[in-house]
């Protein structure tokens, strides 16, 4: 979106025009007493002084000149954001940007530097969100106590005693991994560790195990990335064909770097994500219609695998290319009954973040190790589905004949059967079979 308002970031004045009181009595705005000739650095929106940001900035700049410089250039993108993207600007500050953010603005935001096309590295959002971070708890605690922060905040302790509070909104440097790719019967007991099924095939969950099961089998079936998956609709999911393999599509959009293509996928355990979409998912999904309150949604109307029509939020009917559909704009879409037409939800019926994703995958292992078999990959990770794909395709795609040539469906709501061979009671030789 095109910037329709203007924030800038000001360096210190020694005094006149152009410092903060002269900015402020120039707009009509009334100064705060004391700052003649204001030595800090300091934002404004459209010219006008940004007063919620500027004791915070006071501080920073009183630290080092190179600390209020970052933290106003930092916050100034956040304010933008909260601004030209999320529409939280008024006339009265008391009401607009960071004095109304709420903790899905701070994440959508998290999004929007860490995903897509233009992510940066996560050294330079760990630096932005230590600036939210910081910003937050100083207006928090010292001016209004009745501002409810936007983001969970807890005290953490290190080993060697060390006491600081974290948010959940730094994303952690990518460690250099080969991958571990999984065998056959391991990658079987992974997927008994999402249904969390012992070694004596006793159940240890309920739902929540069936839906870390279709995630779990979904990664495997596709080798797709975290936020793929995560943004992956019931209408993307291939329709089995009979074939060994089915195609899939990956969209340009939740991609890494927009490289979306069309892929191949294990057939069989593409049933097992389908068989979850016609038996179990529907319970789940069927909480969001309380819980999937999106900003500005878009009202799903009509859709094929590839492309869907939808109102948004002022009634005006437009159609758009899965491909291009991104995952803020997929996280706003909702059915008839306000549910969320995400494969993969919470059990509040509400769609994942990436994180949880992980978490899914995490679980799963963490459980195998425990409850299955010591000798799985302790270190396994989500990212390893990607390399266990990768493997069971070279050894099994030369095997076998090209799927049928891909047609697109179209559908208002999916046509989901049930399928017996993939259902709550798959078993381990059926997986071990399909592979060989």
């Amino acid at each position: 979106m095109t910037d329709i308002n203007e924030v800038k970031v000001h360096r210190p004045h020694k005094g006149g025009p152009g410092c903060f009181d002269h900015v402020a009595l120039r707009l009509g705005h009334t100064p705060i007493p004391g700052l003649e000739g204001v030595k800090q650095w300091y934002i404004t929106v459209n010219g006008r002084p940004h007063t919620a940001s500027f004791d915070w900035l006071k501080w920073r700049s009183d630290q080092s000149k190179s600390a209020g410089e970052a933290s106003a250039r930092n916050l100034a993108k956040y304010i933008r954001f909260l601004i030209d993207e999320r529409g939280l600007f008024t006339a009265d500050e008391r009401y607009s940007d960071v004095m109304v953010a709420t903790e899905d603005d701070v994440l959508a935001y998290k999004r929007h530097c860490t995903q897509g096309d233009d992510r940066m590295k996560p050294q330079s959002w760990n630096k932005i969100a230590a600036a939210i971070k910081l910003f937050h708890i100083h207006v928090h605690s010292k001016d209004r106590l009745d501002l409810a922060l936007p983001f969970p905040l807890k005290t953490v302790t290190t080993q060697d005693g060390y006491v600081h509070q974290t948010t959940g909104l730094s994303v952690p440097d990518k460690a250099g991994s080969k991958g571990t790719p999984l065998t056959p019967d391991f990658a079987d007991v992974l997927l008994q560790g999402a249904k969390r099924l012992d070694s004596d095939f006793k159940e240890h969950d309920g739902p929540a195990a069936m839906r870390d099961w279709a995630l779990v089998s979904h990664a495997l079936a596709t080798g797709m990335r975290r936020e793929s998956l995560a943004m992956a609709t019931i209408y993307e999911i291939p329709d089995p064909n009979g074939t060994p393999l089915v195609v899939n599509l990956v969209p340009d959009a939740t991609a890494k770097g927009g490289a979306g293509s069309q892929s191949l996928a294990f057939e069989y355990r593409i049933k097992a994500v389908r068989a979850y979409i016609a038996e179990f998912r529907p319970a789940i999904a069927a909480k969001g219609a309380n819980h999937h309150k999106p900003e500005r949604p878009l009202r799903l109307l009509e859709a094929t695998d590839t492309w869907w029509k939808y109102a948004d939020h002022n009634g005006e009917v437009k159609d758009k290319k899965w491909a291009e559909t991104d995952s803020d704009m997929r996280r706003r879409i909702v059915l008839d009954d306000g549910s969320s037409p995400l494969v993969h939800l919470t059990m509040q019926g509400t769609p994942m973040e990436l994180d949880t994703v992980s978490k899914v995958v995490a679980d799963a292992r963490d459980f195998a190790v425990e409850h299955i078999d010591p000798t799985f990959p302790d270190g396994f990770r989500l990212h390893d589905c990607r390399h266990t794909f990768a493997v069971h395709m070279a050894l099994v795609a030369p095997k076998t004949r090209s799927p049928a040539r891909y047609a697109p469906r179209s559908v208002v709501a999916p046509p989901l059967s049930r399928h017996s061979d993939h259902g709550r009671e798959a078993t381990q030789g059926q997986l071990r079979r399909a592979m060989t």
